[in-house]
């Protein structure tokens, strides 16, 4: 497993944790933290498992479900902060698709071999 993954995995398990603290914190439902702290824990094993880290085989099909529920999420998260602008709204979604959204490709890339 190459050295930086562990970061990734790392910025990962952070962002997940601050998430599921602050839907907490907003009072969200139970459903909506939990397919929160879910699909970030889904996203850090696609990572392990691409790697070689974790051996759990094929993992088409929840790779596709995390992939869906992390759009779902951040377009909820920005659509639901009105103390956030336009542009600031942008940039969170770049900001975590960009650290989210490969991990499920990993998913989709080691079940193809």
């Amino acid at each position: 497993m190459p050295w930086w993954s562990w970061f990734w995995v790392a910025a990962m398990l952070a962002a997940t944790s601050a998430g599921a603290v602050r839907d907490v914190i907003d009072r969200e439902p139970l459903w909506y933290t939990s397919l929160g702290v879910g699909s970030g824990l889904a996203c850090i094993v696609f990572v392990l498992n691409f790697f070689g880290f974790l051996h759990l085989g094929k993992l088409a099909l929840p790779a596709v479900i995390t992939f869906v529920a992390l759009v779902f999420e951040a377009w909820r998260d920005v659509r639901a902060d009105r103390e956030l602008t336009g542009a600031q709204k942008a940039l969170s979604i770049i900001i975590t698709m960009a650290l989210f959204a490969p991990a499920p490709v990993l998913g989709l890339l080691g079940s193809m071999g």
